[in-house]
């Protein structure tokens, strides 16, 4: 990636940043998609490196002359990656999640904090080409993601506290504004109580 985009929360579609990419391979190719599509879950891609990825769609893909591709219309910050928005540095890595290619590496509860070897093969290598790299997953995506709009009011002493879940099923609440299903076996929550000063 040759851009940084700036911060974003995530809640809408970003169409003020733009993100500017060279693809390693030569002869692959980016579509553009309408954003209702994009919004029911085309185009995904990561964007950012170890222990900052930010999960993404675009909507338009647009061919520049050298050979670069600028992605717009973007869905950011998603599955709880809001908080790597503005963590990215210039030529941060983009993958393109939407290919029939890619591989998906199960990992269970006793995987957890496991040292393990990797090889990330791409188009155009061999799995002999390519050097090991050690990776400990460390089971982020079992977390819960935190609550969004949070906003209170007080009366009388007496605070009243609202938010919006999030879920980590699958879900088409940006096309239809319905409920998010919970994705979770019990639902809680811990409210810590803070003095702001001055």
């Amino acid at each position: 990636a040759a851009t940084r985009p700036s911060a974003h929360s995530g809640s809408t579609i970003d169409r003020d940043s733009t993100v500017t990419i060279d693809l390693i391979v030569g002869n692959m190719t980016l579509s553009s998609v309408t954003e209702a599509q994009m919004m029911t879950g085309n185009n995904w891609f990561a964007y950012g490196a170890d222990g900052r990825w930010e999960l993404c769609r675009f909507a338009t893909a647009t061919l520049n002359s050298d050979g670069s591709y600028a992605l717009s219309n973007l869905l950011r910050g998603l599955r709880g990656t809001e908080q790597y928005t503005e963590a990215h540095l210039h030529s941060d890595y983009f993958v393109l999640l939407d290919d029939s290619d890619i591989g998906i590496v199960g990992a269970d509860i006793q995987s957890l904090a496991i040292s393990r070897l990797y090889r990330g093969v791409t188009v155009g290598q061999d799995l002999a080409d390519v050097a090991n790299t050690s990776f400990t997953y460390q089971g982020v995506n079992l977390k819960p993601l935190s609550p969004v709009h949070i906003a209170g009011s007080e009366s009388a002493g007496d605070w009243t506290i609202t938010w919006d879940n999030r879920s980590r099923l699958n879900t088409t609440h940006w096309k239809t504004g319905t409920q998010r299903p919970l994705g979770e076996t019990t639902e809680s929550y811990e409210i810590d109580r803070a003095k702001i000063c001055c």
